[in-house]
This record gives C-alpha cells, sequence and structure tokens, in this order.
C-alpha cells in the first residue's frame, strides 16, 4: 500500500473511534469535554471535569482501543497544540506561533535554485502566517523579529524581506 495513504486512512480510523467511544453518549466522560478538536492524530481537548479525571481519561481511552496511544498534556494556562501557543489572555483564547524545542532554522537557502517568485513569496508568506497566528500585535512583533533573524541568516534576498516586513 502507498505512504501517502496513510495520514487519510488514520484520520478515517480515529474518526470512527471518535464517534464510537469518545463522543458516544455512553462515554462516562463526555460530559467534561467542552471542546475536541483533532487535526490528523493531534487533539485539542478543552476538560472542564477535575486534574485528576483528566488524567484518568486518556488511560481510559487507551484501554478502549489497544491499537490507539493517547499521550496527554495538562496546561492551566498555555498550551502548545500543533503550530500554536493558545493561552488565555483577559478571560480569552488567544495565540501565538510556538516553536518546539527542536525546531531549527530550516527556511529555503535564497541561493537555491527553486523559482525566483517561490523564494520572493517565502517571506511573505511566512510573515503572513505568523500574522495570522499571532492574537495581539505585541507577540506579532516579537515572532515577526525572529523571523527577520533567520530570514537574513539564510540570506534571503533583502528585496523580498524589506517588502515582506511593510
Amino acid at each position: 500500500m502507498d505512504s501517502t495513504f496513510a495520514p487519510s486512512l488514520a484520520c478515517l480510523y480515529v474518526d470512527n473511534f471518535e464517534r464510537q467511544v469518545v463522543l458516544h453518549e455512553d462515554n462516562l466522560f463526555l460530559q467534561q469535554i467542552k471542546l475536541w478538536k483533532r487535526y490528523i492524530d493531534d487533539i485539542l481537548l478543552v476538560w472542564t471535569g477535575t486534574k485528576e479525571e483528566a488524567h484518568t481519561f486518556p488511560n481510559w481511552l487507551n484501554t478502549a482501543n489497544p491499537f490507539l496511544n493517547f499521550t496527554v498534556t495538562i496546561g492551566d494556562n498555555r498550551l502548545p497544540f500543533l503550530d500554536l501557543l493558545i493561552y488565555e489572555n483577559d478571560g480569552a483564547l488567544a495565540t501565538e506561533v510556538y516553536y518546539k524545542l527542536t525546531d531549527r532554522n530550516n527556511l529555503l537557502q535564497f541561493q537555491s535554485f527553486h523559482p525566483q517568485a517561490l523564494k520572493e513569496n517565502l517571506p511573505v508568506r511566512q510573515f503572513l502566517r505568523l500574522r495570522r497566528n499571532c492574537s495581539t500585535l505585541t507577540d506579532y512583533h516579537k515572532h515577526a523579529d525572529k523571523l527577520a533573524t533567520k530570514l537574513q541568516a539564510k540570506e534571503s534576498g533583502q528585496k523580498s524581506l524589506q517588502k515582506s516586513t511593510q
């Protein structure tokens, strides 16, 4: 079987598990699930129960299906999810960009033999991603400064870098 099907099969498999176990009316923990969002195999869960129940829930999920292994990261005010850091700001949820500890500067070298349009648009798209993912301008400017440093380290074209920060 071609591995390009793996994400689609994973989505179908986990979707079926969600319907039959997690979101089923017989789930004893269903009332504590305020929000359940999934991207392939990463799940964002907002829990209204106790911390003890939050630790028990993934153990219960793991016993419901031997082919899935659930782990949990519990955050009080800040929680990483994919490339976002979700946190509470004045009683509302806010986001900023999250970089894993293993992140490295793997942006495209400007001297590479990729199409010129791609190289010129890369900084623009990266700054747009930052703006979209940062709820506040303060967070955006903090991450934009870091991105500019990364792009300069990769010797991105100064013209496209200046254009993208405007």
